[in-house]
């Protein structure tokens, strides 16, 4: 019995030290508005923030909206790969109960949608179906909770994305589903930033004249090839009118441009615009609309991993060197030797280096820019990518 009492009291201390470890490596948490800054009340959503300290730092901001009515509850998945990809995520709250399209779809306003998306983002008075003011904008709501996490959490290294009393946009990734995809790609037309990323939009699509709104097609401070976006054929909103706006942001400049991501593996084709067929997670309600990004309709393989995990990934890291800009050889990967025993040695330059299975599955990331290691697997043939070159290696 002495014998007993004495495991079982090890297993206590194991059990014990178990726990506060993980609650200790607790990347993922929910952030008040109210505790951001005392004039927001304490009633409103709360934002999602996701950090992974144990990761490579890409010293990059996340900066995620989601869609007309959504919480930051019913998108974690994404964000958390954000985090373990070396990203400060962030999906922020904001007054989200009106959509773009009720709003501005049937309005004789042409410049509808560009008010719209400029008073939800900086809280400017200009669209009467909306009553946003500067301190609930997105850009404010961000700011403050920047500021907040950098004062609570100095190591964590928040800091690096405030300029002063402003967000450092060239840091920022700018990413959104459905309505806030619009406000993302909006970040990218008034701001300098690091990226864009939209999921099941933008759908700023003006019914009344058949056309993508007026601001879809005109200048943008960002380039538009960190412009990205990842549709469904199905969606619900209508794949045609969103295919016709990412035509007029000059995403399809030939018939190559929009990549079909089913069955294949990153880096598809380079390609700014990816669509998927994919059977969503679950049919409830507009489920092709919701399946791209948010958590409960996402598909999931058997083990539960996001289907998509991979193509979020080359949208979260992968370089601007698409059809909307020219290659630079210089990028083009290569190895040697091949085939090898294990050992590979690299030109690669920049950019993470992938292995997946030659069935596509992501099997190990690194940064290690020379050398690769892959004896851990068995023999057999695997896809080597930088994001930009894919190179068939054999392993004897």
């Amino acid at each position: 019995m002495k014998h007993l009492a004495i495991i079982n009291f090890v297993w206590f201390l194991i059990l014990f030290f178990y726990i506060n470890l993980t609650y200790a490596q607790e990347t993922a948490f929910f952030v008040k508005p109210a505790e951001t800054y005392h004039a927001y009340t304490a009633l409103q959503d709360s934002h999602f923030v996701a950090v992974d300290q144990t990761a490579n730092s890409l010293n990059k901001l996340l900066f995620y909206m989601g869609g007309t009515t959504s919480t930051t509850k019913n998108t974690k998945l994404f964000l958390k790969l954000a985090a373990n990809l070396g990203y400060h995520a962030v999906s922020v709250a904001y007054p989200n109960a009106t959509s773009a399209q009720s709003a501005c779809g049937y309005s004789t306003d042409t410049e509808c949608f560009e008010k719209f998306r400029q008073e939800a983002c900086f809280g400017t008075p200009l669209c009467d179906s909306i009553d946003i003011d500067t301190l609930n904008s997105l850009n404010t709501r961000t700011l403050k909770l920047i500021q907040y996490l950098d004062s609570l959490y100095p190591a964590q290294g928040w800091g690096q994305f405030l300029n002063e009393n402003n967000i450092a946009w060239e840091k920022v990734v700018t990413s959104g589903h459905s309505q806030g995809s619009g406000h993302a790609l909006y970040f990218l037309k008034v701001r300098n930033i690091d990226r864009c990323i939209m999921f099941s939009g933008a759908n700023d699509y003006s019914y009344l004249y058949g056309r993508p709104a007026n601001w879809i097609s005109g200048d943008f401070i960002t380039s538009l090839s960190k412009a990205y976006c990842f549709l469904h054929l199905q969606d619900e909103v209508g794949f045609s009118k969103q295919y016709d706006i990412m035509n007029a942001l000059g995403l399809v400049n030939n018939n190559d441009d929009s990549t079909l991501i089913d069955h294949l593996s990153p880096p598809y084709k380079h390609s700014n615009f990816l669509y998927t067929g994919e059977t969503p997670a679950s049919m409830l309600l507009t489920a092709y609309h919701n399946s791209t990004v948010v958590d409960f309709w996402t598909p999931k393989t058997y083990s539960g991993n996001p289907v998509f995990e991979p193509v979020w990934e080359y949208l979260l890291t992968t370089s601007h060197t698409t059809r909307l800009s020219k290659k630079n050889t210089e990028d083009n990967l290569v190895i040697y030797p091949n085939p090898t025993s294990g050992i590979i040695y690299l030109n690669n330059n920049e950019h993470p280096i992938y292995v997946y299975s030659i069935s596509g599955r992501l099997l190990k990331r690194t940064w290690n820019k020379k050398k690769l290691n892959i004896t851990e697997f068995p023999d057999g043939m695997y896809l080597i990518s930088n994001g930009k070159t894919e190179i068939k290696v054999i392993k004897q």
